[in-house]
Order: C-alpha cells, then structure tokens, then sequence
C-alpha cells in the first residue's frame, strides 16, 4: 500500500519518471524477494525508506544505498517503551529499536556518514511508540 501511494503521489505531481518504486523482502543481511534489480542493495538512492523494517544485519547495507551528499534515510520503526511492557506486536523484543538507537547507529558516532534531520517518537493510539527517524547522508 505504501508503495502504491508513493507511485500515485509521484503522478499527481508529473514526477513519475524520476521515481523508482522497489519492494524487497529481507531477512537478516541478505535479501530473499526483490521487485528491483538483482543488484538494487550495491546500487545508491536520493531516498531509502524503511517503514517498520527492522533487520539489524542490513543496516550497513541501508546505509551505503543512500547517495552521498544528496541522499536521505527515512526509517519508521517501533521503539521499546519506557516501562518496559513488552508490545503484543511485535512480538519478538529483537524487533524493536532501543531509544536513539538509530541515530547511534547511522549519526556521527556509527561512522556512516550521516546528519540526523529529525528523530521524533510518536506514541500511537494503543500505546506502541514509533521512531520516525531522517538523516542525510554527508
């Protein structure tokens, strides 16, 4: 749904032949599916969305198809909350993030090359907190 919203809205705007939308299912660093090319995760982008996409082992890769110097990161994923009360989903605790973790891992100090725009925590309606994280890469 997601990427069918971002194609209609390159549309709307008479853009759709500077968007490219791709899918890819990934497990741990290695990509399972891919609506891309075969090599899409050695290639670079303006713009790598991640919307509730947690795979730890990929985030090197993540970092490196962003376009040095004009490219963004924009990543949206769970974050444990305060209290420690486990979510009913996701399930798994490896699958949520811990508090700044991203901007540890892809800001200054995890040496990927990248400026945090915005990183915001927005709490949803059945209490789950979401990161919504932007960085550019330098």
């Amino acid at each position: 749904r997601c990427l069918d919203r971002v194609q209609r809205l390159a549309a709307r705007h008479g853009v759709t032949d500077l968007v490219d939308v791709e899918a890819s299912v990934i497990r741990g660093a290695k990509v399972l599916k891919s609506s891309a090319s075969p090599s899409f995760e050695t290639q670079q982008y303006d713009l790598v969305l991640a919307i509730r996409f947690l795979e730890r082992e990929f985030f090197p890769a993540l970092g490196a198809m962003v376009r040095p110097g004009s490219g963004f990161l924009l990543f949206v994923s769970f974050v444990a909350r305060e209290d420690g009360v486990p979510y009913e989903h996701p399930k798994d605790p490896r699958k949520v993030l811990e508090r700044g973790e991203l901007a540890r891992v892809f800001g200054p100090e995890g040496g990927m090359g990248f400026e945090t725009v915005e990183d915001r925590l927005e709490i949803l309606p059945d209490g789950r907190v979401l990161s919504a994280f932007l960085a550019r890469r330098v």
